[in-house]
């Protein structure tokens, strides 16, 4: 009889065992040694679970105690429901958290760089999506009085198109709160939407050499202290130098840059902000329309 794997075997294959057990030889070296449960065996189980849809524990067990055969080729056994539970329960997801770094880190490396861009720094996405949860099924998701969800947070990087950074929240978790717990390359570049303006992150960012390319909230008040020519064949309008004079001004006491922009195809116009004056005013609403449409998120809200 000819051999075929299963689909969660061939995706293991794509997992480096190596890395896997380097980490949890090292930093994460636990106390004793797992018995009922190990680290490769927790991964693995969760791993079932999410690509075969698995609505609890209690479902996980009994569906791996159905393939119990099989189990012996991916190097792991059935569970009881109490042992992973224990597991999910008490053990930190940050070996996991640092596992994701490593195997994010090996992709990047083969990953095809960005081709549309012709300046250097690192490019970024930054958005979130709430995804609606059916409240009877998911209680714990509540968000409003009859409706359930949670909040997914991703950053997208553009040499390759690979996801940097995820978070999955409460859908009530504001977009700028996963925002500010970022910790970016210096010199690179977050394209983002309104949603993501606040003025003491964007100077902490600047602290740190990071640039946000976002549109300019109309009520944003604003003094311009210099203005340079531009190319307008290039749809360019405008390339200001400003400095905020609101009520939260302080809270970003440098300048600022903002950039008129006119959609060749639609003829609308658009203004955008950034605090880097260093890069050719064209490539910045390019790069954010760019960015936006590859973005790893569709408009509104997705259902499960």
């Amino acid at each position: 009889m000819a051999h075929s794997n299963t689909v969660l075997a061939q995706l293991l294959k794509l997992i480096d065992r190596h890395d896997f057990q380097k980490l949890e030889k090292g930093p994460f070296r636990p106390q004793r040694k797992y018995r009922a449960l190990t680290r490769w065996g927790q991964f693995t189980t969760m791993m079932f679970a999410q690509i075969t849809g698995r609505a609890s524990l209690r479902d996980i067990s009994d569906s791996l105690q159905t393939q119990a055969g099989s189990l012996y080729h991916l190097g792991i056994q059935s569970v009881k429901k109490s042992t992973l539970a224990d597991a999910n329960n008490n053990r930190s997801a940050d070996f996991f958290h640092a596992f994701f770094e490593k195997t994010y880190q090996r992709c990047a490396s083969i990953a095809p760089g960005k081709k549309k861009f012709r300046f250097k720094n690192k490019l970024y996405s930054l958005d979130a999506s709430t995804i609606d949860l059916c409240l009877s099924v998911f209680p714990w998701a509540r968000f409003r009085s009859a409706k359930g969800g949670i909040k997914l947070h991703a950053v997208l990087d553009h040499d390759g198109h690979i996801p940097a950074f995820t978070s999955i929240t409460d859908a009530k978790t504001s977009d700028l709160s996963f925002a500010r717990t970022l910790t970016l390359p210096a010199g690179s570049i977050v394209a983002a939407d309104r949603a993501y303006i606040d003025f003491a992150w964007l100077y902490a960012l600047n602290q740190r050499r990071n640039y946000l390319v976002t549109r300019l909230k109309s009520n944003i008040k604003y003094r311009v202290v210099e203005r340079r020519s531009v190319l307008k064949g290039k749809g360019v309008t405008s390339d200001q130098t400003i400095i905020l004079t609101g009520t939260k001004a302080g809270d970003c006491p440098i300048p600022l840059r903002r950039i008129g922009y006119k959609d060749p195809n639609t003829g609308k116009q658009y203004f955008f902000l950034i605090n880097n004056f260093h890069l050719a005013a064209k490539a910045l609403p390019i790069s954010t329309r760019l960015a936006g449409r590859s973005s790893c998120f569709s408009s509104g809200s997705s259902k499960t």
